[in-house]
């Protein structure tokens, strides 16, 4: 069913604006406590509670109508509106409830079952496609011609497959004997939970085993279209075999693509995509009766599951829950796998090949996009220049969000390219991240500015530091740094670079423990840090090292890099402010160098791209 489809890429797209919203326009970039964020967004998915709980007055078709009227006109805000703030907030969280209403209100009018499972997969499949076409970016935050009329196109295609469909004898508006369960409808949210942490998030791959971001798009979608080919062709398999295989594909995919470490995480990552389209197949096709309200607010209810699990995933980087939050994912893996297994008894026989040529259409699909992808890859090539001196520079990116809550690479990138950087080291890296949009921001930033790359992770897998570089990297380390029992993982980046001209610089990236009521555990992470610009020093090459240390000058936990030979770079040029970005208070970006080195023509950009400012130097040989 193409609504559904569309549907699923919208109920996407807004998702993916309203979470990182509320964090960094109503959380004022994260400064506020989670748990009262957590409550502003519950109110919102309340909210779309009592809209699903409507239809016994409404009736579904009048609510399918008005829930995608205003999922639409949501939706067409954000994409027309560009200054962020408080109207992005409203227009997303709207959505989010119109999003939800719709869900419910589609349960309860009871579309055959084939129908959802073909939309949702094929949602799936064309979300994933259009953010492998644009680099990881939905079209919300696309603007110019282009990306306005390519978003612009969708919603009105999308408006138009609601009104048909309401058209249609498609609908039973709601008849309590259509044998249409209620329950099944409570497995889309975990789907969706698992899509857009592990399965729709490519970058996982590329984190795990160094690929190219083209092959792991084009692995993504090939997988995902792998999955709804099963689901289109559900119908036609022994149920005895279906569910099991679905279930199995999804526990064994989480287990592996979690970690995101190795080839393992690859399988498991194709594993779960494709599981999650038979998942939903299975679950179209369970027989059995209930009401319309049920139905509603089950298809409603498990929205409002995906947002309780994704906000105890992500929240665990900053509160001490007592568990690692990879059990979150794990117990979403369960519930979908009996969910499954519930739905394979009570599915009946085969029926035939009801989609027809849906398999091999979706195998010839998945090759064709996956050479696409191949056809029209591009990688950096980093040569070695002429030595000393290169530009360098310092760049807390903020996971691509400018001050007032607008995903924008292109204004970092911008601010980089002014100051025609050799070398970047980034602080607050996201690399697809469900909670802020599901960007790889480095590979946007690498891909724009035409860098080369070293990532290592720090809260999770694809979250972390990063060197931008334009010379060949020779050797780089990753490394976790003390915590202190601090929920949140930190970590140092390093590398080794060839200048040319037979010249070499080690460059260290970090970011530091962020409590100002926690300076003690800054002090060993500090430690750490300088043990690795001293393991780097004595191979011979000059050590610059730079990060968002958040501490001020004069701090004692700066002193374990001045113990380690290093000197303040940027502080003998004066007083030098860098956070936040619209009202500098606080020099927290740092710069040190080993003696090998002189720092000049100090720069701090003046722009609101990031919520701190960016650090550029010149470095040369004394």
């Amino acid at each position: 069913m193409p609504a559904v489809a569309l549907a699923t890429v919208l109920l996407l797209d807004v998702l993916r604006v309203w979470m990182p919203s509320v964090i960094f326009i109503h959380g004022r970039a994260g400064s506020t406590p989670a748990e009262e964020m957590g409550l502003f967004a519950l109110v919102w998915v309340v909210l779309g509670l009592v809209a699903a709980a409507l239809v016994p007055v409404v009736r579904p078709g009048p609510l399918l109508l008005l829930a995608a009227g205003l999922l639409a006109g949501s939706r067409l805000v954000l994409q027309l509106w560009d200054a962020g703030g408080q109207v992005q907030l409203y227009a997303a969280s709207l959505g989010w409830v119109a999003a939800m209403a719709f869900l419910g209100a589609l349960a309860a009018a009871a579309p055959p079952g084939r129908s959802v499972a073909a939309g949702l997969t094929l949602g799936l499949v064309a979300d994933a496609t259009l953010r492998a076409a644009t680099g990881s970016v939905e079209l919300t935050w696309i603007g110019g011609v282009a990306g306005t009329l390519a978003g612009v196109l969708l919603i009105a295609a999308f408006v138009a497959a609601v009104v048909s469909v309401h058209r249609s004898r498609l609908l039973t508006e709601g008849g309590d004997t259509d044998g249409r369960p209620a329950w099944p409808w409570l497995g889309v949210g975990p789907v969706l939970v698992l899509y857009g942490v592990l399965a729709g998030t490519p970058a996982r791959v590329a984190t795990s085993v160094d690929l190219a971001p083209w092959a792991t798009a084009g692995l993504t979608v090939a997988a995902l279209a792998l999955g709804a080919a099963w689901a289109l062709s559900s119908s036609a398999l022994p149920p005895a075999a279906s569910a099991p295989a679905a279930a199995v594909t999804v526990i064994v995919g989480t287990i592996l693509a979690a970690p995101a470490t190795g080839w393992s995480a690859v399988a498991g990552h194709v594993l779960l995509a494709v599981g999650l389209g038979g998942s939903l197949g299975v679950l179209a096709h369970v027989r059995g009766t209930s009401t319309a309200t049920r139905r509603s607010l089950a298809a409603a209810g498990s929205l409002a599951l995906l947002f309780v699990v994704a906000f105890l995933y992500y929240a665990a980087y900053d509160i001490a829950l007592g568990v690692g939050n990879r059990v979150f994912l794990q117990a979403t893996a369960a519930a979908v796998v009996v969910a499954v297994l519930a739905a394979g008894r009570r599915m009946g026989g085969p029926r035939g090949l009801a989609t027809g040529r849906a398999l091999p259409l979706g195998l010839t699909g998945a090759v064709l996009l996956a050479t696409a992808g191949a056809m029209s890859a591009g990688t950096p090539d980093p040569r070695a220049g002429d030595g000393l001196p290169v530009r360098a520079m310092l760049y807390n990116v903020h996971m691509g969000f400018d001050t007032v809550g607008r995903f924008d690479t292109d204004a970092l990138a911008a601010v980089i390219a002014d100051q025609d950087a050799d070398i970047v080291v980034l602080n607050e890296v996201d690399r697809g991240w469900f909670l802020n949009g599901s960007h790889d921001v480095l590979g946007l930033l690498a891909s724009e500015l035409d860098m080369t790359y070293v990532f290592a992770p720090a809260a999770d897998e694809i979250w972390g530091n990063a060197i931008l570089s334009r010379f060949p990297v020779v050797s780089s380390e990753a490394g976790s740094l003390p915590r202190g029992g601090a929920p949140m993982a930190r970590s140092f980046v390093s590398a080794i670079l060839d200048l040319g001209g037979g010249q070499h610089l080690a460059v260290v990236g970090t970011h530091l423990h962020h409590l100002d009521s926690e300076p003690g555990i800054r002090r060993p992470q500090a430690e750490a840090v300088a043990a690795e610009a001293e393991r780097l020093a004595g191979t011979g090459v000059p050590v610059v090292v730079m990060g968002d240390m958040n501490a001020t000058p004069g701090d004692a936990e700066l002193e374990p890099y001045l113990d380690a030979g290093l000197e303040d770079a940027v502080t003998p040029s004066g007083e030098v402010l860098t956070f936040p970005s619209w009202d500098p208070v606080e020099h927290i970006d740092h710069v040190f160098v080993s003696s090998e080195l002189a720092a000049t023509d100090l720069v701090v950009p003046g722009s609101q791209a990031s919520d701190h400012l960016g650090v550029a130097l010149t470095l040369t040989r004394r």
